[in-house]
């Protein structure tokens, strides 16, 4: 027998453990590396650092979307709330005299009632919607092109700051390519140039579970860098 859906409350995910591999790939596209100084510390690390900041924020918001309510967990979730509130509504309905007396003046146990009683119909209204599928929250795949538009917002602004120009670009070419060195001619090498910019968003995404094609991260880019 299925077991019956709970609502326990939200939690947030863990902190994201970034892999070796992702921080040197990262590392490799410092822009000054031959400027890096030990006494100092070492400044690609530096750069790594202040990319993956943002990183662990991407994790955490793809942790919510991870997260998003099943319909059953949300109908128990608004059933645990309508429970609550009916039976607040009931005490405060119920107060003996005296006690109503001392709660003073300026407490207003009707009133609150009377404000619960809306609360309750805005439930029950949401408890509909859940089971006509009218929820109007947003939908898994319209937050993830959110939260990666967000992202890479936030290190083009990163980039910016190490004199790396956020191009999105992401783009096949065919060039000609001599085979022999006593031949005048050659064959097409079809080769794919991509920013340092678009890499650095899909090595970090990737790597959180956000994976998308460099393509994407152009397009995703070049629409968050024209956002005022």
């Amino acid at each position: 027998m299925r077991p019956k859906a709970k609502f326990n409350g939200y939690h947030y995910p863990t902190t994201h453990d970034f892999s070796d591999d992702t921080r040197a790939k990262l590392r490799e596209l410092y822009p000054h590396q031959a400027e890096t100084c030990p006494t100092f510390g070492d400044a690609a690390d530096e750069f790594v650092d202040a990319l993956l900041r943002w990183g662990y924020g991407l994790a955490a918001e793809l942790g919510v979307t991870k997260q998003f309510l099943t319909k059953e967990e949300a109908r128990a979730e608004c059933d645990a709330l309508l429970k609550d509130l009916r039976s607040t509504r009931t005490k405060l309905q119920n107060l003996s005299g005296d006690f109503d007396r001392l709660l003073g003046e300026d407490a207003d146990p009707r009133g609150c009632a009377d404000s619960i009683t809306l609360m309750i119909k805005c439930a029950e209204s949401a408890r509909c919607n859940i089971d006509l599928k009218k929820d109007q929250a947003r939908k898994p795949v319209e937050w993830k092109h959110y939260v990666a538009l967000d992202f890479a917002g936030r290190i083009a602004i990163v980039l910016r700051d190490y004199e790396i120009k956020p191009s999105a670009t992401a783009s096949t070419y065919t060039r000609m390519v001599d085979i022999t060195q006593d031949k005048n001619y050659g064959i097409e090498d079809t080769s794919e140039y991509v920013s340092c910019a678009v890499k650095i968003l899909k090595i970090i995404a990737d790597d959180v579970g956000l994976v998308l094609a460099e393509s994407t991260w152009r397009d995703t880019l070049a629409e968050a860098t024209r956002q005022p």
